[in-house]
């Protein structure tokens, strides 16, 4: 199993967090808000950040290493952030 290059836990998993704009569908019923979702688009920003599940520190910003990481194909050295 991986081990996180600043943390040191074994992960098999990594959080993906992205921006992202939330379209709403807004409704008044029973005089009351309701917002049902109805699309959800990439930002324009291109975030796209691979972090530990257990430090939260920045691993890789590419989905290749991301996956190369997680098969055991990829050991990336502590310190900064991994493109």
């Amino acid at each position: 199993m991986p081990k996180c290059p600043k943390c040191g836990a074994e992960i098999n998993h990594l959080h993906n967090v992205q921006n992202a704009v939330d379209e709403w569908e807004f409704r008044v019923v029973d005089g009351r808000a309701r917002y049902d979702e109805v699309h959800t688009y990439p930002a324009s920003d291109d975030r796209n950040d691979f972090e530990c599940p257990e430090c939260w520190e920045l691993l890789f910003k590419s989905e290749e290493k991301a996956i190369s990481f997680l098969s055991g194909q990829l050991v990336p050295m502590p310190g900064p952030e991994t493109s």
